[in-house]
This record gives structure tokens, C-alpha cells and sequence, in this order.
């Protein structure tokens, strides 16, 4: 369950969280299983933040600080993540349909088992990531960088991959 301190400063809304968040960087939020679909947080700094089972659809996370943090089981369903900071996110499981994840860092990040149908990694990093079990039909890769991954089992058909690099 998500920490009721948490929600209590957020319902305040996200710019409080923001502010407030900044001042005390020790400060590792708990979201998880939290209803929060439609927010904005965009440039915070959520680093380790716990979203384990969270719904996040069609939030955005323009620019966010979310290194190392947990996305579990969540549902981030069109969610923007556009020049997001995802490195060593644990995303194993998540529903990231249609989300967008252009120029996203993900390097070293843990996708395993997820959805990332129809989402746009366009120009993405996607260095070490564990891709096991994702998929990937309807997606966009033009440009996204898949140095030292493992893409045995995977299947990239139905997938652009217009100068993606695989070195």
C-alpha cells in the first residue's frame, strides 16, 4: 500500500509533491497500488520511487528523475515518458501499451514479461536492458540504441526498426 503521507501531499497536488519532495531528498516515495492515473510529474525527482501495481495511465513523466525505481505490475498505459531517466528501472510485468518513451534512458533497465505494444521508443537507450518475454508488436524503435542486450526469444516483427543500433 502506498504511504498515506505520500498521497495526502500529492492530492494537494503534483507541484507540492515537487516542492516538498525536493527539499527532503532522503525521501523515497511509496505509490504503490496508488490510483494515479492523469498526473503530471514532470521533472521531479522520483529516484528508487516504489510504483509496484500503481495505475499511472496517461501520466507524464517529461524529464523525471526515475532511476532505479519499481514499476511492477503497473499500469502505465499511454503514459508519457518522454526524455524520462530510467536506468535500472524494474518495469517486469507492466502494462506500457501505446506509452511513449522517446530519447527515455533505459539502460540496464528490467522489461521483462512487459507490454510495450504500439509504444514509441524512438531514439531510446535501451543499453543492458533484460528483455526477456516483452512484447513488442507495433512499436517504434527507429533510432533506439539496443547495444549488449539479449534478444534471443524476442519477436521484433510488426516492429520499426528504421536505424535502430544493435552493435
Amino acid at each position: 500500500m502506498a504511504n498515506s503521507l505520500h498521497l495526502a501531499l500529492l492530492s494537494e497536488g503534483t507541484e507540492t509533491w515537487k516542492s516538498c519532495i525536493c527539499s527532503h531528498t532522503e525521501v523515497v516515495a511509496d505509490f504503490s497500488e496508488a490510483q494515479l492515473a492523469h498526473l503530471n510529474f514532470n521533472h521531479a525527482n522520483l529516484i528508487g520511487a516504489n510504483f509496484i501495481g500503481a495505475n499511472l495511465s496517461h501520466a507524464t513523466f517529461q524529464g523525471t528523475d526515475l532511476s532505479k525505481a519499481d514499476f511492477q505490475n503497473a499500469s502505465l498505459c499511454s503514459t508519457d515518458f518522454t526524455v524520462a531517466l530510467l536506468s535500472k528501472v524494474t518495469l517486469s510485468r507492466a502494462n506500457l501499451r501505446a506509452a511513449d518513451l522517446r530519447e527515455a534512458n533505459l539502460s540496464g533497465t528490467d522489461l521483462s514479461d512487459a507490454c510495450l505494444m504500439g509504444a514509441d521508443l524512438t531514439g531510446a537507450d535501451l543499453r543492458e536492458a533484460f528483455l526477456r518475454g516483452t512484447l513488442f508488436q507495433g512499436g517504434h524503435f527507429s533510432k533506439a540504441i539496443f547495444r549488449w542486450c539479449d534478444l534471443q526469444a524476442i519477436d521484433l516483427g510488426d516492429v520499426n526498426l528504421r536505424a535502430a543500433i544493435f552493435v
